[in-house]
C-alpha cells in the first residue's frame, strides 16, 4: 500500500477519511468491549439509529470537499447492521461514489441472505466481519449470547460465492480477536473454518485502548493476554505519540449526527458539532478543529480530557508525527489565517 507521509502533506484541505456510525446499540456484549457495561451501553443506546436525512447529508457534504475522500467507513460504537436501513445507506454511498473505498465493519451476526444479495452488487468495496468465537457456546461465554456459528459460516460462504459469480470487487475480510482463541488448536480451526470463504483473514491483537473502556473490560483483556499488552494492533511495538495523527486525517459522525475530532470523542460525549446544523467542510475548517490541531502539535493534547485517557495512538497509530510537529504547526497556523484563526 502506498501511504502518503503525513509530515509532507499536513494540514489537509479535506480529510482522507470519514467514519460514520449507524447504530448506538449492539446485539452482543463482548467482554472486551465497553458495550458490555450496562451503564455505558445504555448511554450509547440513546444515540439511536442514524436516520436517512442525516446519512444522506453526510454523504452529500463529503462530496463538497475539494478532494475526494480516500475512505468512507461505516463503523462506530454499535453494530452497524442493527440499523434496518444500513443496506439502503450503503447503496446510496456507493451510487454517489463518495470515496475511493467504501467499507463497513460488522460482527456479521445480523446478516441475512437478502442483505448479502444486495451488498454484493451494491458497489461496496470491503466488508470487515468480526468473528467473536468458534462455537455457539463460545459466543455465549464471550458475548453473553448464543450464535449459530454454522449458519454464520454458511452466510459468509454464500457471500463469497455470490460476489465471485457477480464478479464483484467486494473484499471479504474475516478477523477474530486473539483473546477469543485459547490455543494453537483454536488458531488452526479459525483458519480452517474461514480461510477458503474470504479474501483476507487475520487474528487481531486486542488492546486496552479505548478511553470509554471500563475497568471490567480492560482487566478482562489483560487477564486473557496474561499481561502481554506491549504490542500494537498490527503487531508493531506500541509506543506513545505526543501528537495523535488520527484527527488530522479523518472525521467521525455519530448516529445522531454529532461530529467529532475522532470516534473516541463521541464515545464519551464530547462532540462539538452536529452535521444537521453545519456542513462538514465548515466543521473541518472551524476554529475548534484549528485549536485542537494546535494542541496536538504543541504536545498539549492532555488538555482535552478524552485525549488524556486515550491509548488509541499508542496501540493503533502507525504514523508518528512528533518529530515533525514544529514544521506542521507552522503550516497549520498559516492555513488557519485563511479562516481568521489565530493562536491565543
Amino acid at each position: 500500500m502506498n501511504r502518503e507521509k503525513l509530515e509532507d502533506v499536513l494540514p489537509l484541505d479535506a480529510p482522507f477519511g470519514l467514519e460514520v456510525g449507524l447504530s448506538g446499540v449492539c446485539n452482543l456484549k463482548c467482554k472486551f468491549c465497553f458495550q458490555n457495561n450496562p451503564a455505558i451501553s445504555k448511554k450509547y443506546a440513546q444515540l439511536g439509529m442514524m436516520d436517512e436525512v442525516t446519512f444522506h447529508k453526510a454523504v452529500d457534504d463529503a462530496l463538497d470537499f475539494p478532494q475526494k475522500l480516500k475512505n468512507f467507513k461505516i463503523v462506530g460504537i454499535g453494530e452497524e447492521l442493527a440499523n434496518p436501513q444500513a443496506t439502503d445507506y450503503i447503496e446510496y454511498a456507493c451510487k454517489k461514489d463518495v470515496a475511493d473505498l467504501v467499507e463497513i465493519t460488522t460482527n456479521g451476526t445480523l446478516l441475512t441472505y437478502d442483505m448479502i444479495d444486495r451488498l454484493t452488487v451494491s458497489g461496496l468495496d470491503r466488508i470487515n466481519i468480526s468473528i467473536e468465537a468458534l462455537t455457539d457456546d463460545g459466543y455465549y461465554e464471550i458475548c453473553s449470547k448464543k450464535i449459530d456459528v454454522g449458519e454464520m459460516v454458511n452466510k459468509i460462504s454464500y457471500m463469497y460465492q455470490r460476489k465471485e459469480k457477480a464478479q464483484s470487487n467486494l473484499t471479504i475480510y474475516v478477523k477474530i480477536a486473539d483473546v477469543s482463541l485459547k490455543d494453537e488448536t483454536d488458531k488452526d480451526l479459525f483458519f480452517e473454518m474461514f480461510g477458503d470463504i474470504c479474501d483476507e483473514i487475520y487474528i487481531e491483537n486486542i488492546i486496552p485502548a479505548w478511553a470509554a473502556n471500563d475497568d471490567t473490560s480492560t482487566n478482562w483483556i489483560r487477564s486473557r493476554k496474561k499481561g502481554k499488552t506491549g504490542i500494537g494492533e498490527f503487531g508493531q511495538e506500541a509506543h506513545y505519540k505526543k501528537a495523535c495523527p488520527f484527527p488530522f486525517t479523518k472525521m467521525y459522525i455519530s448516529p445522531n449526527g454529532d461530529v467529532s475530532f475522532c470516534n473516541v470523542f463521541s464515545t464519551i460525549g464530547l462532540a462539538h458539532f452536529n452535521i444537521n446544523e453545519r456542513s462538514l467542510i465548515d466543521i473541518w475548517n472551524s476554529k475548534e478543529f484549528f485549536e485542537f490541531f494546535v494542541a496536538q502539535l504543541t504536545f498539549n493534547r492532555e488538555s482535552y480530557s478524552c485525549c488524556a485517557n486515550c491509548n488509541m495512538n499508542k496501540y493503533i497509530a502507525i504514523d508518528d508525527i512528533d518529530g515533525y510537529a514544529e514544521t506542521i504547526l507552522e503550516r497549520v497556523i498559516e492555513r488557519g489565517k485563511k479562516y481568521g484563526h489565530i493562536i491565543g
